[in-house]
């Protein structure tokens, strides 16, 4: 694959790189999930743009069919890893922070918007949703 996640241990950030282009990091995320998302979404991209071009209308039409298949599979496999890494977070910004989790998950989502990383916002928006539908129902 050209495109691959890493986690990069001292920011403790998931890192996308481009092994076609030296491994340059095109992507950086907190999440793992996220991160495999986006490589796999680039190379999709990359995949349509360079080889799709060269090839017959008949050989696009079984490779169109065999991405919507495939894509579809891990598209699933996927949406259950981000809301299993989603139920995660929460969980441990409840088991840290208690009842300021809720504050904290806020103060998340901000940042990642100042940030302008959609992806990130995106992912603790629903952080911030699950732990506020947590902490009513937990015991004191």
């Amino acid at each position: 694959m050209r495109f691959h996640a890493e986690l990069d241990t001292i920011s403790n950030h998931w890192l996308v790189f481009d092994a076609a282009n030296e491994d340059q990091v095109v992507g950086v995320h907190v999440s793992g999930t996220l991160a495999a998302l986006d490589a796999m979404k680039r190379e999709q991209d990359v995949f349509k743009s360079e080889y799709l071009p060269l090839t017959t209308p008949k050989t696009v039409a079984n490779i169109r069919t065999t991405i919507v298949n495939v894509s579809r599979e891990n598209i699933s496999s996927l949406k259950r890893l981000l809301k299993l890494e989603i139920d995660r977070a929460a969980d441990r910004l409840i088991k840290v922070h208690g009842p300021k989790a809720v504050t904290h998950a806020a103060q998340k989502v901000d940042f990642a918007l100042k940030k302008g990383n959609t992806a990130d916002h995106i992912f603790w928006m629903r952080i911030a949703s699950k732990v506020k539908s947590e902490l009513p129902g937990r015991a004191s």
